[in-house]
């Protein structure tokens, strides 16, 4: 077992307000290293985590036992995936314009889903409360809700008139009653019917998580923390990693760098 120490490092960030830092010494211990080859990676609620590459979709527990795969070569790459509901995945096939849901097992639950009769292009796409979905529209740099029966429920219309400023959002993601969108100006925040809320202004941040009261994300390469409520921010340097993308659940982080997985248990943070 390799055990890495690192300081994680507070400084003062005005941020609306001056933050909150503090200074404490932490240990990270590497308990797994799993050599995969990852487009991206996500994280569920109950322990596991799942490795997206092109078409194919993995399933790991938190050690890293493998435990189910899921591809399909007729609808391409898969675009996104959402395990916020880990008994009901989302797979956003882009391409196509399509999505399907997944099992636990990685086994389909019914068949693709054409997005085309709701919407002509989408380039982002999350699971919503009560079954329904999230899509973003960038013709119209729209957010529309759609309920299980896929019928709109909500609309954000024009989110650049409501920030005021040109964005490109690259994630979506519902959480709490709220939607996050992540763009390279920082993240934003807006109501379950669409509306802004506020802004959380990290730019060039990525690989945002969302627990609790606390915002987790990879910026540069560090792993930074922010409560949005107590306004303290927190850097941890994993820049010894030279991460590409993260996911995290709490109580271990996900590292994907250079066709290599590192499971990290991270003690109390």
């Amino acid at each position: 077992m390799m055990r890495h120490k690192y300081i994680y490092t507070h400084i003062l960030f005005l941020l609306f307000c001056f933050t909150s830092y503090s200074y404490a010494q932490n240990e990270l211990t590497v308990i797994k290293e799993i050599n995969v080859q990852a487009d991206k990676i996500y994280s569920d609620h109950i322990g596991n985590f799942y490795v997206l590459h092109q078409e194919t979709l993995t399933k790991y527990d938190s050690l890293g036992t493998k435990s189910y795969t899921y591809s399909n070569l007729q609808y391409g790459n898969i675009s996104h995936v959402d395990v916020s509901n880990p008994l009901k995945i989302l797979i956003f096939f882009k391409d196509f314009n399509s999505i399907l849901y997944l099992d636990k097992t990685l086994s389909p639950q019914g068949g693709i889903i054409d997005l085309n009769h709701l919407t002509s292009l989408s380039s982002l796409v999350c699971s919503s409360y009560q079954n329904g979905i999230w899509l973003y529209e960038p013709l119209n740099s729209e957010m529309i809700r759609y309920n299980q029966n896929f019928k709109i429920s909500s609309r954000s219309g024009n989110i650049q008139m409501q920030l005021g400023e040109v964005v490109q959002p690259t994630e979506m993601q519902e959480v709490s009653n709220r939607i996050y969108i992540t763009t390279t100006k920082g993240f934003f925040v807006f109501d379950r019917y669409g509306a802004f809320i506020k802004t959380y202004p990290f730019s060039d941040a990525k690989c945002l998580h969302v627990i609790n009261e606390n915002l987790f994300f990879l910026k540069g390469k560090n792993l930074h923390s922010y409560n949005t409520k107590t306004l303290e921010h927190t850097i941890l340097d994993i820049s010894e990693f030279d991460a590409e993308f993260i996911t995290f659940d709490g109580s271990y982080l996900y590292l994907y760098t250079k066709k290599k997985i590192n499971i990290i248990l991270i003690n109390n943070y």
